[in-house]
């Protein structure tokens, strides 16, 4: 592995790391003021299971992306991902720079 792959994947490891832990003091901040609103609003219904069940389960996936590198949801995937769109614009003849603006312009 060069230098360039190896930085690479240390920086998407640190990024889904950054991102897990991001994720979980929301998660933590959250969650109390979420069972707040249920108490005041409809305290007979307790809704908020259906909001934390829901974030914790992506939560977990996100915890065995993380935990996981080499897995089907870890860093490993997304640099084949990433491998693979690359090589397939290389054939094409594009540039990756045009791939990559189209990429942008569709997440806005």
């Amino acid at each position: 592995m060069s230098d360039d792959a190896a930085q690479r994947r240390l920086q998407l490891r640190m990024a889904a790391v950054r991102d897990f832990r991001d994720n979980v003091i929301a998660f933590i901040l959250a969650v109390p003021i979420i069972i707040l609103i249920n108490h005041f609003t409809t305290p007979s219904y307790h809704w908020f299971w259906c909001v934390v069940d829901g974030w914790a389960a992506g939560l977990a996936v996100q915890t065995w992306g993380v935990l996981s590198p080499d897995g089907p949801l870890g860093v490993s995937w997304e640099e084949r991902m990433i491998q693979k769109v690359m090589e397939e614009n290389s054939r094409r003849g594009k540039d990756i720079s045009t791939t990559q603006h189209r990429a942008n312009l569709t997440e806005k």
